[in-house]
């Protein structure tokens, strides 16, 4: 019996360490928690990002989401399932048209975990989440390879391609379980320009616009989780997760959202606009990218 239990338990051991960063993982159950406290606020910024899209002309097109390190897949797949919805986003709109789809792009650091969101999203029979892509968020070459595949697979849309790529991105329970520099990155390459000649498909008069960057102007990058406050933790529970996580790696610890959080957005072109407190001590943060004049489109 011990002989069986010990085969298990090194099994199980395998199994963990073929994944990239197995201590980055949430408490098991975490994502069903979180995907219902958030899905109703996620919605409205559907709404959100399609008055956007009208100010800029795009208002029958399509919305594009970034999930950036998915985990196992359940939060996209609950989102992209509810997003097609008939009364998902706007009780008067119409939802059959282009102007109410949303696909959905997930992302994971190890082709394993890749892998693992694939298989989820077909069993979830979900026909708007296109297969995850890797992505290590301080690889700069991988940020490059999402964007080329994302360009590609975009072909027919030159007038979106001149833009940008994604409308939303989200960011769920990542910068408090990785090193500083890792939310350093993620802001960096969402706030920065594609250089023009990054990225090419077409040839002569048949060349599609580039995009300008990942996240449009205007654009939201949403994040979540546990966070301190000018210095301070906001509860005793916070306080406590606080020390598991640098137990596990001393790079880890919650972000200060005053201090680190929003002058790192700051500086990379975002404004925070949102704050939303949910269960648990966590926070729902919204940061809009403002305009290449500085300005940010008014919410409606």
């Amino acid at each position: 019996m011990k002989q069986r239990a010990h085969g298990e338990v090194a099994r199980v051991e395998e199994e963990v360490c073929k994944y990239k960063y197995p201590d980055r993982w949430s408490q098991p159950g975490s994502a069903s928690r979180t995907k219902q406290d958030i899905m109703p606020h996620f919605l409205k910024l559907l709404d959100h990002s399609r008055r956007n899209r009208r100010t800029v002309g795009l208002a029958n097109s399509a919305l594009h989401v970034l999930e950036i390190s998915s985990g196992f897949g359940e939060h996209i797949c609950h989102f992209a399932h509810q997003s097609q919805l008939p009364d998902a986003a706007s009780t008067a709109a119409v939802h059959h048209d282009a102007s109410r789809h949303t696909t959905f792009q997930p992302t994971e650091a190890d082709e394993y975990l890749c892998q693992s969101i694939d298989r989820l999203v077909e069993q979830s029979r979900t026909s708007n989440i296109f297969p995850a892509i890797q992505l290590e968020l301080t690889n700069a070459t991988e940020w490059a390879q999402l964007r080329n595949a994302t360009t590609q697979r975009r072909k027919g849309e030159a007038a979106e391609t001149g833009l940008a790529l994604f409308d939303i991105v989200l960011c769920f329970n990542i910068i408090h379980i990785a090193p500083w520099h890792v939310a350093e990155s993620i802001f960096a390459q969402l706030g920065q320009e594609i250089s023009s000649d990054s990225v090419s498909f077409g040839s002569g008069t048949h060349q599609q616009p580039m995009p300008k960057s990942f996240l449009a102007p205007g654009g939201l990058l949403v994040l979540y989780g546990a966070f301190k406050e000018n210095g301070k933790h906001t509860s005793e529970g916070n306080s406590q997760f606080d020390q598991v996580l640098k137990g596990r790696n001393t790079d880890y610890g919650l972000r200060d959202l005053t201090l680190e959080v929003v002058p790192l957005a700051s500086s990379n072109g975002f404004e925070l606009i949102q704050t939303t407190s949910l269960r648990a001590g966590n926070l729902l943060l919204v940061f809009r990218k403002k305009l290449e004049d500085g300005r940010a489109y008014a919410t409606r």
